[in-house]
């Protein structure tokens, strides 16, 4: 048995004859492909790429127009901003300022602020390092604050610091020198014209310039600070040097007399003691005889009084008298 439509064999159906010879001219040939002119391609890539250029440029411009925005969750962590150090202050008074605000009772002076205090007294803690006590008219900053260095800036005024830190922890930068505390208390004064004065009451303290050797003032000991640098530290209680030009003033102290050591009682000065006329004797009364001791070792021997000037002499009468 056979089937057209399976196999081609036998007579087919005239509906199906009729069928094929509508659908022969689309029939399958087995010819190759017939692809479209090269121009044409060059055309249709030149149309891709534009319409790729097109999206692209459509993309920027929805972005400019609506940037993006994160979300909470894409948002990183806010870094807290650390807040600048600052050191206890105890303010006395009702004028003292810091960067021109008013600074008055318990308070805290942050690090980089130039403190004024007027005609008040100010007591600053100077982190966990010690104390310093800042007098009326000065002019200070606190530049440093750190757990390897405290530094202050003493531009004009008198403070007193007293540091119980390990040495070269704590410094006071001058406009002439730098002190650097090496385990002490000390007080340090600064002039209008930038020079002052070291006195240190305990402990050491070392003096530093740019150029000049490193000067170390120990406790009682005082040094001038200037231009050139720190002077020679001197003794508290011990006569200051003069100014350059000023001779000294010379003094002569006399020595009192030694008095001989005796085992009797204290015989007055022959030089003290008064000088008395001897009294006239009678005009036929013999002279008495000159007492004599003998010399003694335990009586000293005295200088003679010196003569009188008399304008009498009673011996002359009695070699007159005499027969």
């Amino acid at each position: 048995m056979s089937d057209y439509l399976f196999d081609k064999q036998g007579e087919p159906d005239p509906e199906v004859a009729q069928l094929e010879q509508l659908l022969r001219p689309l029939a399958y040939r087995g010819a190759p492909l017939k692809l479209p002119p090269q121009r044409a391609r060059r055309i249709a890539f030149s149309v891709g790429v534009l319409a790729a250029a097109a999206a692209i440029a459509a993309t920027i411009v929805l972005l400019v127009a609506q940037p993006w925005r994160p979300t909470p969750h894409d948002q990183p962590p806010a870094l807290a901003t650390p807040a600048r150090p600052a050191w206890p202050a105890l303010v006395r008074g009702d004028d003292a300022t810091a960067d021109g605000q008013p600074l008055t009772g318990e308070t805290q002076l942050a690090v980089g602020a130039w403190l004024e205090t007027g005609n008040s007294h100010v007591a600053l803690r100077v982190a966990d390092a010690g104390t310093v006590e800042l007098e009326p008219g000065t002019r200070v900053q606190i530049a440093e604050s750190s757990a390897t260095l405290h530094a202050l800036k003493l531009a004009v005024g008198t403070l007193s610091a007293r540091i119980d830190a390990p040495a070269r922890q704590f410094v006071v930068e001058t406009p002439q020198v730098t002190a650097i505390d090496l385990g002490c208390a000390f007080k340090l004064t600064v002039d209008a014209t930038g020079r002052g004065r070291l006195s240190v009451a305990a402990g050491a303290v070392a003096l530093s310039k740019a150029g000049a050797p490193e000067v170390v003032v120990p406790a009682g000991a005082e040094c001038e600070l200037t231009e050139h640098g720190p002077g020679t530290p001197v003794l508290a209680r011990a006569p200051r040097p003069l100014p350059h030009g000023k001779p000294a003033l010379k003094t002569t102290v006399q020595a009192a007399p030694k008095s001989p050591q005796t085992s009797g009682p204290p015989r007055p000065s022959p030089a003290a003691a008064p000088v008395h006329a001897p009294a006239a004797a009678p005009a036929h009364a013999p002279a008495p005889p000159p007492a004599h001791r003998p010399a003694s070792a335990s009586t000293p021997s005295t200088r003679p009084a010196p003569p009188s000037k008399l304008t009498h002499d009673p011996f002359k009468d009695l070699d007159h008298a005499a027969p």
